[in-house]
This record gives C-alpha cells, sequence and structure tokens, in this order.
C-alpha cells in the first residue's frame, strides 16, 4: 500500500457509507466514473473485491466489510489531526536563533515579556554567532545583523543601528586624547570579521566618510568576544550602544568621538515562509517588529 490507497480507501469508506457510488460523488465533488475507478483501483492493489455491483445498488462483500470498519476512522482521524493542528498553533514552541550579544541583550528579555501574555509557549533558542540554515535546522524566526545573504528568505526591519566607537577605562588610561577620528590611528583596535574588509575602519561622521587604516590591531568573529576584548583594554572597536548601555551606564565604558560611528547596520527579523505561520509565530513576529 503507498499514499494513493489512503486517499482510496476515504472514497470507497464514502461508498460503503452511502451505498451509492452516485451518492458518494456528490459527497466528495467528483464524478460518478471517476469514484468507480478509484475504488476498482483499491481493489485491484489490495487483491480483493470490496463491493457486489448491480445496477440498482451497492453492497460490501465479507472482505470489504472488515475493511470498511478501519477504512471509517479515516474522517475522524483527520478531524482529529485538524484539532490538535488548530491547538498546536496557538500554543506549543517556537524555535529561534540569533547571536550571543543579540540575544543577551534584546531578545531574551523580550522574549520574557512576550511570555507574560502568552503563557502556552516555550522558546527553543540556537545561539550561534555563524549563520544557521532557518530550513535544515527547522527554525522558526532568525534575529541578525547586518547583510541577508539569502534573498529566498522573508525579512522584516528591526529598525537601522550604527555602531559607536567603543573604549574601556583601562584602554583610556594609557590613550587619555581621542578626541577625533584623526587621534585613533595609533591606538590599538579591536576588529570583527567580516565587517572590517582589509583591516580598514570606515568613520561615519559630520564631515563625510572617513576611512583609516590601524598601525595596531587584534580580530575576532564573534561580536560577543570583540566586546569582551573592548571591554579588557586590548583596543577600542565598534560596538552597538544598546548592546553595552549598562555598561555605559557604569562608566566601564565611553563612546570616543560620539557625532562618528561605523557603517549603519540593519537589524532583521529573519523567516523562512509567510504561508502557514503557526498563530503562536505570527503573534511573536508583531510582538518584536517595531511600532
Amino acid at each position: 500500500m503507498y499514499l494513493g490507497d489512503l486517499k482510496r480507501l476515504a472514497i470507497f469508506a464514502s461508498v460503503a457509507k452511502l451505498g451509492s457510488f452516485t451518492a458518494a460523488a456528490n459527497e466528495l465533488n467528483m464524478s460518478r466514473s471517476g469514484v468507480s475507478e478509484q475504488v476498482s483501483l483499491l481493489e485491484q492493489s489490495l487483491n480483493v473485491r470490496l463491493l457486489h455491483r448491480t445496477t440498482r445498488q451497492v453492497t460490501l462483500t465479507t472482505d470489504g466489510q472488515a475493511i470498511y470498519q478501519q477504512a471509517r476512522k479515516l474522517p475522524d482521524l483527520v478531524d482529529a489531526i485538524k484539532e490538535t493542528s488548530e491547538q498546536n498553533l496557538e500554543t506549543g514552541r517556537i524555535r529561534i536563533t540569533t547571536t550571543i550579544d543579540v540575544a543577551q541583550k534584546w531578545l531574551i528579555p523580550k522574549l520574557a515579556e512576550f511570555q507574560k501574555s502568552n503563557l502556552g509557549i516555550d522558546f527553543d533558542l540556537i545561539i550561534s554567532d555563524d549563520i544557521v540554515d532557518l530550513v535544515a535546522e527547522s527554525v522558526d524566526l532568525a534575529i541578525r545583523i547586518g547583510p541577508l545573504k539569502d534573498a529566498n528568505l522573508v525579512v522584516r526591519s528591526l529598525g537601522i543601528r550604527q555602531p559607536k566607537i567603543i573604549a574601556s577605562q583601562a584602554l583610556l588610561g594609557r590613550y587619555p586624547r581621542l578626541d577625533h577620528p584623526n587621534d585613533l590611528l595609533d591606538v590599538p583596535w579591536v576588529l570583527l570579521e567580516p565587517l572590517n574588509i582589509d583591516e580598514k575602519v570606515t568613520l561615519n561622521g559630520p564631515d563625510g566618510t572617513l576611512v583609516i587604516t590601524p598601525k595596531r590591531y587584534s580580530i575576532s568573529d564573534s561580536p560577543m568576544a570583540a566586546n569582551h576584548m573592548i571591554q579588557q583594554g586590548i583596543g577600542i572597536g565598534f560596538q552597538l550602544p544598546e548592546m553595552i548601555d549598562q555598561e555605559i551606564s557604569q562608566g566601564a565604558l565611553k563612546i570616543l568621538c560620539p557625532e562618528w560611528g561605523g557603517e549603519p547596520m540593519h537589524c532583521q527579523l529573519i523567516y523562512s515562509s509567510r504561508h502557514q505561520l503557526p498563530n503562536r509565530v505570527r503573534r511573536l513576529i508583531d510582538f518584536l517588529l517595531p511600532d
């Protein structure tokens, strides 16, 4: 038996219940000849005669009666599956991926707030600085900062952020005068792959765009690692202020040349398709999107 036989069993069950090919055809919105053909194909597949056919009536054979007792359960099974699916659309799990810093500083507090009014929803978080394949990993939503590489995904904007030049108090003790981008050439930097191409730094400010090449730099492929390196005074570097607002307010970190910053970065909410989204996922999307 294969998948086509499931459809034919349902058609056969309708014929057996109604005792008529014509009545079954009307119920199933099919032609009478189409119903008869599907039942004949089922008999061939099962290698058993299911119905006695006469010009006036259709009756079940002994084998047909036994098989009908099982086939008649198919509509109830489908209804039960639909009911389960509808319930799970409202509650259940949402699988989300983002980077470590976005998860800690933005996403997790948002999820905690969302769950207060959505008690039946739980979360599977995939926290990684690597790009996760949404389809291969069965991910419902991704939050990413930066350019999108897969044009087949659905992208919703969470806003544009501008990284600022950040320094720790430990580093400022060694380099007290850092008031203009020209003062930053001799300061060690912490660069982030792949944003800092060819180890160059692009600054945007009131005088336009300025590209500098630090004489000394350390480099990382992890935003969280780069943040820790900056906090430890290894170098200055770009950070989104909202990701380090507590450290700034406490005085551990400082924004240098506040009127200058890095290339604006797009913060994006991403999912694989607009179709057949569970209601729980739609509600979370609406909650996360800016007003």
